[in-house]
């Protein structure tokens, strides 16, 4: 699992997306600066897991759920799982990588998440006067399970999060959340990056199962 944020001026991108070889079926240099952007920095997040560009090749099936292109034994048996969250001129990327299905996601933590929750949780998992960044948790973990176990899945029905009992007021080290998909239990990782210069708005993460 790797994580890492650039930021760059879309001059700097284009030589890579001139040439790039992560995305073998996309035209990245055809795209918006910001979904270049995006894909850059998922190139990087490979790189810094040891993963060359000739080596971990990403196409992406009918629902745009990213896959390996099985060119090599080493990557024969993984799962990939993709999330970003972009601003003008800057992408969180996040990756997940594993031999069993994985999911991965970025939520932002956002007062519209309240109309959000009656819709996609269950009264234990979150209301509209929960804390908001338990909903944003609780949202991303559901995402992630969603990535790893969908598709044809109800984020009410199938999916379901145990958060803490009392949410903790700030999140110094990553949580473990234990939930399941169609009653098969697991647990899956949440961590916070709070609002600062790093990021505008306070971001959540989540990846599993662990």
């Amino acid at each position: 699992m790797e994580g890492v944020l650039i930021e760059m001026e879309d001059d700097e991108i284009t030589p890579w997306a001139q040439n790039q070889q992560r995305f073998p079926e996309r035209d990245v240099l055809a795209m918006t600066a910001e979904r270049r952007l995006e894909h850059f920095a998922v190139h990087q997040a490979l790189e810094l897991a040891g993963w060359k560009e000739a080596h971990l090749k990403v196409i992406h099936n009918d629902h745009g759920r990213p896959l390996i292109l099985k060119t090599e034994e080493a990557v024969a048996s993984l799962f990939l799982s993709i999330a970003h969250h972009s601003t003008p001129g800057k992408c969180f990327a996040l990756i997940a990588l594993s031999k069993l299905p994985v999911g991965c996601d970025i939520e932002v933590e956002r007062e519209s998440l309240r109309g959000v929750a009656t819709r996609v949780m269950n009264p234990e998992e979150g209301s509209v006067d929960s804390n908001l960044g338990q909903l944003c948790a609780v949202w991303c973990v559901k995402e992630a399970m969603f990535k790893a176990k969908g598709p044809g899945l109800d984020f009410r029905k199938d999916l379901s999060v145990t958060p803490p009992t009392l949410w903790p007021s700030v999140i110094n080290e990553p949580l473990v959340l234990r939930g399941s998909v169609r009653n098969e239990t697991g647990q899956w990782m949440v961590w916070n990056i709070p609002k600062s210069s790093l990021a505008m708005d306070s971001l959540w993460l989540s990846c599993g199962p662990l």
